[in-house]
């Protein structure tokens, strides 16, 4: 067993690291369930940019839990950027677009944009 993980009756118990290659592997094999599952089970969630790469999966599968996800995902840019409600709209624009696999890619290039952890300067 690994020492630095706390041990179970079944084994040691996944980290944050195993939930987010997990998330990762189901999000490169576009498994829209595989990914869920990792999402709901990762400790403490996702961070910004991993959420958006599963809202945008379920998007481009016509996934009917895409509107709720994408939902949830505005609220939560707009909280912690502190979005105006200008920049909002912008965001819900692009969001509806998503479903347009031909668009997908340009449009997560630029939410992702939107996602970024603010810059410090220091």
């Amino acid at each position: 067993m690994d020492r630095h993980r706390p041990a179970t009756l079944l084994g040691t118990v996944p980290d944050q690291d195993d939930h987010q290659r997990r998330l990762r592997a189901a999000l490169r094999a576009r498994d829209v369930d595989a990914a869920v599952a990792a999402a709901q089970t990762t400790p403490g969630g996702l961070d910004l940019l991993d959420a958006l790469d599963l809202v945008m999966l379920l998007g481009e599968q016509h996934d009917p839990r895409f509107d709720r996800w994408a939902r949830r995902w505005i609220d939560r840019l707009a909280a912690e950027h502190q979005l105006q409600p200008d920049a909002v709209a912008s965001v819900v624009k692009l969001m509806r677009e998503v479903p347009d696999q031909n668009e997908a890619r340009a449009i997560t290039v630029a939410l992702r944009s939107w996602a970024r952890p603010p810059r410090t300067w220091g």
